[in-house]
């Protein structure tokens, strides 16, 4: 009678990242796949100043996640540092997985675990490395991105690539989701590496470097669209990132136009290079097809320029 072979133990995984979504989805996708992490680490944080305490849900979304698994959770704002690293090695991971972790983790960190430390990357590594790639992909008009599980090394963004998983990019999909999409692509990928992850680590390949390319946070400069653009790119940009405090101006050959957001794109109009609605609706010809457009409402007793974007908060495009 043969005996029946043991169940490969899947590694102890650590995730360390932030408070927010990315985060989130991260620790809540490896729990769907039934590889709960031993411990996820984030950054300590202070409730803001409030009449009534602020519920964990809303403050740390990857705080909130963990509590629900059951998953220990360590506060360190520097996971190099000592007492982090001791927290950690309690764990005893086998491999920690970085997950919107807005540091850079030294060797001696990584060295903590068996295996070593993968990030996860929501672009198609070396393209688009930095803080904000899914912004990056809107702005280029992507309709194909992927998904990057890479080894962690002491330059950012730039270890051996394990697996990238593509996805398609459909016309007005918001940051926030695409970002989730990427993320659990990515989780789903690892989960099925983890089996033979030894092997894979030893097999991960080198990322080209001549097609490496990086941005920064974007600025309000980089709001900005030109009609030299198509319809379509505009529109997937503009309804990819729009939000609270965001406006977006167009550059035409009559001037520069403040929008809200985009409600469609087609084919140009007949009726020259820009035509308005009676519901207030502009269409802008662009390079190729035109973009209807909501035109920002005027700031009444306002100093600033038509051309001038409100302070924007750049935070909320670092979890997508």
């Amino acid at each position: 009678m043969s005996r029946k072979r043991p169940t490969p133990r899947h590694p102890r995984i650590a995730v360390l990242g932030s408070r927010g979504a990315f985060t989130r989805d991260a620790v809540a996708a490896l729990c769907e796949s039934g590889i709960p992490p031993v411990a996820l680490m984030i950054g300590e944080t202070t409730a803001p100043d409030a009449p009534d305490p602020i519920p964990v849900e809303v403050r740390e979304p990857a705080a909130a996640v963990a509590s629900a698994h059951g998953i220990s959770l360590i506060r360190a704002s520097n996971p190099n540092h000592p007492a982090a690293i001791s927290a950690l090695e309690r764990m005893a991971p086998d491999l920690l997985l970085l997950a919107c972790l807005p540091c850079i983790v030294t060797r001696a960190t990584r060295e903590i675990a068996r295996l070593g430390a993968l990030n996860l990357h929501p672009s198609a590594l070396p393209r688009f490395r930095g803080p904000d790639p899914v912004f990056w992909q809107l702005r280029a008009g992507l309709r194909r991105v992927a998904a990057t599980v890479h080894i962690a090394t002491d330059t950012v963004d730039a270890g051996p690539i394990l697996a990238q998983p593509w996805l398609e990019v459909r016309p007005g999909i918001r940051a926030e989701e695409l970002t989730s999409l990427l993320v659990r692509l990515g989780i789903r990928a690892l989960v099925k590496l983890l089996p033979s992850i030894e092997r894979r680590i030893g097999d991960a390949v080198p990322q080209d470097e001549s097609a490496a390319t990086r941005q920064p946070f974007p600025g309000h400069q980089d709001f900005r669209i030109e009609t030299t653009w198509s319809a379509e790119r505009a529109y997937r940009f503009i309804e990819g990132t729009r939000g609270p405090g965001i406006r977006f101006t167009i550059l035409r050959d009559a001037g520069e136009l403040e929008i809200e957001r985009a409600v469609g794109f087609g084919p140009p109009s007949r009726a020259g290079p820009t035509r308005e609605r009676s519901d207030g609706i502009v269409s802008i010809r662009f390079a190729r097809g035109a973009l209807r457009v909501v035109p920002a409402r005027s700031r009444q007793n306002s100093t600033s320029s038509s051309s001038s974007n409100p302070k924007v908060d750049m935070s909320r495009m670092r979890d997508g």
